[in-house]
């Protein structure tokens, strides 16, 4: 994989702390960086992931009860007009 170098600005406490860390894994202080970064992007993708799947179930569940409504409807007026019975286990009585 190809490397590329680069200078940033950070606290000095943070940069401390990163050497620390470095220090104690036995790693290069920019391979700390490369790490973090690499899980902030992990959590920042899995985050917009969330909310599309988040917006998805809306979109399902106010379909579902669009859907619901209109089978109780057709369940109401199927009984009414012409005169089909239903098993006792489908209720029609409640909206």
């Amino acid at each position: 994989m190809t490397t590329i170098k680069t200078a940033i600005s950070i606290p000095e406490p943070l940069f401390e702390a990163v050497g620390s860390l470095s220090r104690e894994l036995g790693v290069p202080r920019s391979q700390v960086f490369a790490m973090a970064v690499k899980e902030f992007l992990s959590k920042t993708e899995n985050r917009r992931l969330f909310k599309k799947l988040n917006q998805a179930w809306k979109v399902l569940l106010r379909f579902y009860r669009r859907l619901a409504k209109f089978e109780h409807y057709f369940l109401v007026i199927s009984r009414k007009f012409f005169r089909i019975s239903f098993p006792a286990f489908v209720s029609i009585d409640s909206g």
